[in-house]
């Protein structure tokens, strides 16, 4: 399985991974700004993860794009604050940087609930994407996290759509797949109006109505529908 964020040292732990499809590379860069076991700085592998360091990042993300060597570079960070729906200040500094460096989309994790949107110069930060694994001691059914579905080509912005989950002991589930009609529609609509509250500080998002997979269009607040 090819993997980024980690290696042998720390010129491998830092390197992106390249994937091609159907003629399209894209490099994946990812980075932690915690270490769950203690400080990542004093640890003794830190040399083999590739921590989240602003100016770092943005270098690796500008090497991409100005050697040609990808298509799309995704930015994968790992960080924050366990239950808390809001990014910290200083994530928002560094992924503000790798957008501005260069990447396409950003897709945030760790905190076990999911956060806010934000789009910057027309490119997606998807500050947490929720639980898709741990277990949780809320109600099982309410949406926890969400699946993001990213449609992406060359020289255009990524699209996004998100597809609210529930957590089934530790096996993550679509809301559209698990209740009822009436229970999946109020699900659908918390779920909706919740993202689009804590992501209304950094500009805002509008939600597009949910399909018959439970999947909903996510775009910049006022953006034209397309």
């Amino acid at each position: 399985m090819r993997h980024a964020g980690t290696g042998r040292d720390p010129v491998a732990a830092s390197a992106p991974v390249i994937v091609e499809r159907n003629g399209i590379r894209v490099a994946f860069v990812a980075v932690t700004d915690i270490w769950n076991l203690g400080s990542l700085r004093t640890h003794k592998a830190a040399a083999y993860v590739a921590g989240a360091d602003e100016s770092l990042l943005a270098a690796s993300v500008r090497a991409l794009r100005t050697e040609h060597k990808a298509d799309l570079v995704v930015v994968s960070y790992h960080g924050g604050v366990e239950y808390i729906d809001l990014p910290l200040p200083r994530a928002r500094r560094i992924l503000h940087a790798a957008i501005d460096a260069g990447a396409d989309l950003v897709l945030g994790h760790h905190p076990h609930v999911f956060q806010g949107i934000e789009w910057r110069g027309g490119r997606p930060i998807l500050y947490g994407l929720g639980n898709l694994l741990m277990r949780m001691s809320q109600t099982e059914k309410k949406p926890t996290g969400y699946l993001a579905r990213i449609t992406v080509g060359r020289d255009r912005a990524p699209v996004v759509e998100a597809c609210p989950l529930a957590i089934r002991g530790i096996t993550p589930r679509r809301i559209a797949d698990e209740l009822e009609p009436r229970d999946r529609a109020n699900q659908e609509q918390h779920f909706a109006r919740h993202l689009a509250a804590i992501s209304s500080g950094f500009g805002g998002i509008d939600v597009g109505e949910p399909g018959p997979d439970g999947c909903m269009s996510v775009r910049a607040a006022n953006e034209p529908a397309k």
